[in-house]
């Protein structure tokens, strides 16, 4: 399976040094490194442009692999378990055209940082009218634009991946079964920082169990404290 990635050079660090070493051997990277300055912060302005030319890229995709099951990935992600293979089995039993991240256990909302999906025209269609809806209000991001769409009676046929294929917003610290990490909810300076540090914390729970579990919540709680 193709997994294609765009990101910033700010971001080339999560590529290169977590996402691209994670991937199970079955995926055939296709990456992107965008000509964009800054620290690329959550909803920066090198942010808000990433993400507009990485509809245009995924348009893109469509158009030149048609037929094929591809995945479109974040490079804040890292893989913990699973394949392609796994993947394209899910994909396939879904009975669906495409296959989002859900955002959270307890929300309806997709997250756009992981998509599974065919390359048809009809999905070229839709993620053309992501990039026409970003275009008319620059001030949002494409993840938002999606949650609308779908609320909205889009015409594909969607679900979300099993929480298996986890994110920080479906509640910390992970359980043990999971296949990705996806270390979004970064909100604040230093995005970059947040999302190593998750990474390391996720790689020690990974490693020790409920020691980390326990050294780590007893220092987030040890700065609130001091904070307050």
């Amino acid at each position: 399976m193709k997994v294609f990635c765009c990101f910033t050079p700010a971001h080339e660090i999560l590529f290169s040094g977590y996402f691209q070493p994670s991937l199970p051997s079955d995926f055939e990277v296709c990456s992107t490194l965008l000509d964009l300055k800054g620290a690329g912060d959550f909803y920066s302005k090198e942010f808000l442009e990433c993400i507009r030319r990485k509809i245009d890229l995924i348009v893109r995709s469509m158009e030149e692999n048609a037929g094929q099951v591809i995945l479109w990935s974040d490079v804040d992600i890292i893989f913990l378990d699973g394949t392609a293979a796994d993947l394209e089995s899910i994909y396939g039993a879904s009975g669906k055209e495409v296959l989002f991240q859900a955002e959270g256990p307890k929300t309806t909302e997709v997250n756009t940082g992981f998509i599974v999906c065919r390359a048809t025209p009809a999905m070229a269609d839709f993620f053309r009218e992501v990039g026409a809806r970003l275009a008319a209000d620059p001030g949002k991001n494409e993840q938002a634009v999606v949650n609308d769409m779908l609320r909205e009676g889009a015409k594909v046929s969607w679900s979300t991946l099993p929480l298996e294929y986890y994110a920080r917003t479906h509640g910390w610290p992970a359980p043990a079964n999971i296949r990705i990490y996806h270390a979004n909810y970064t909100a604040g300076k230093d995005g970059i920082g947040q999302k190593i540090q998750q990474f390391r914390e996720m790689r020690a729970i990974r490693r020790y169990g409920l020691v980390a579990k326990l050294w780590y919540g007893f220092g987030k709680a040890l700065r609130k404290l001091r904070v307050a």
